[in-house]
């Protein structure tokens, strides 16, 4: 897997802080569309994930979760 280097960090950050509800949380399917409108070329799998969810799952600052309707969410840990 490819290194997430301080970039893109500041990119997931960027889209988080747009993104983010008052509960401190976004869905993820959010959180990609504004990774997209940040950075139209961004995917995961070029830091070898197959998803952005397994992208967010290996950096210690996010936490995934499940939200009402079974929908991945993210929060900062």
């Amino acid at each position: 897997m490819a290194v997430i280097g301080k970039a893109t960090t500041c990119q997931l950050d960027k889209a988080f802080d747009i993104s983010v509800n008052g509960a401190s949380e976004v869905l993820v399917s959010r959180l990609g569309l504004s990774l997209r409108k940040i950075d139209p070329s961004f995917d995961p799998r070029t830091y070898g994930f197959k998803s952005l969810s397994q992208l967010l799952e290996s950096l210690p600052k996010y936490l995934l979760a499940k939200s009402e309707n079974k929908h991945p969410l993210v929060k900062l840990r």
